[in-house]
């Protein structure tokens, strides 16, 4: 290199010294990237752990009845999580056990927003609304929920019995609509005809309609399933004066 003239020994030098700089600077941008990297992944593990300390807080608390703490739980995790559906139907859950109907509503809101066919978030608001006495919001959630397909033995129950139940006893009770109240009746009674209970509340229906000999027929069903019920002997001896 020594008969090289100055100028190209120079550029040389340059060059290679500007190759060693960019590999170097390549070596720690690489480097920065993968210690972000590791401390990105490190945060969302950490958070995770945090997460599910959470979640275990809030069902201890919920299994001794500490609502009110429950509730302070609840409401850092949906910060933590505002796409989990589970998140916002429990923190509802937790509200409707406070007695805090019109919360709870909003946070069954929210997991039927994530999540609109969640048969259960539809129940519960159901519920809600039932304490509140908006009959009306109550059959249309309840009916929404019984059009979901069932996942669960559970929810099955619910689809074919328990919620079809409730909804004819709203129906029957609340809100004085006696056909449509009959009309689940004879759903419940297709899954569960030896409940003497639903064979009163279809009789009472009959009966309201001025149609007593159905609503007799109906009290002398439940007698036979429960000769012992006072109700139904009552029931029939009204249907019967007519």
């Amino acid at each position: 290199m020594k008969n090289l003239p100055f100028q190209v020994v120079v550029s040389l030098a340059t060059l290679n010294t500007t190759s060693m700089a960019s590999a170097n600077a390549q070596t720690v941008v690489a480097q920065m990237d993968f210690d972000h990297r590791n401390a990105s992944t490190e945060k969302v593990a950490a958070q995770g752990r945090m997460i599910n300390e959470l979640w275990q807080q809030a069902s201890q608390l919920r299994g001794i009845g500490k609502y009110s703490e429950e509730i302070t739980i609840r409401s850092q995790i949906v910060k933590l999580q505002p796409d989990s559906f589970l998140a916002w139907y429990w923190r509802g859950d937790t509200l409707s056990s406070l007695g805090q109907y019109e919360a709870a509503i909003a946070s069954y809101d929210q997991a039927i927003k994530i999540k609109p066919n969640y048969l259960l978030a539809w129940f519960e608001k159901g519920k809600a609304n039932h304490k509140l006495k908006r009959y009306d919001a109550v059959i249309t959630a309840w009916k929404q929920a019984v059009s979901i397909q069932a996942t669960s033995e559970f929810e099955q129950q619910l689809v074919q019995t328990i919620i079809p139940k409730k909804i004819a006893s709203v129906l029957l009770y609340d809100l004085k609509r006696y056909s449509e109240a009959i009309a689940f009746y004879n759903q419940v009674l297709e899954v569960d005809a030896k409940a003497a209970s639903i064979w009163i509340d279809r009789g009472t229906a009959f009966y309201q309609l001025g149609r007593y000999q159905k609503a007799i027929t109906d009290f002398d069903k439940a007698i036979q399933l429960d000769a012992q019920n006072s109700l139904a002997w009552k029931q029939r001896g009204f249907a019967d004066t007519f």
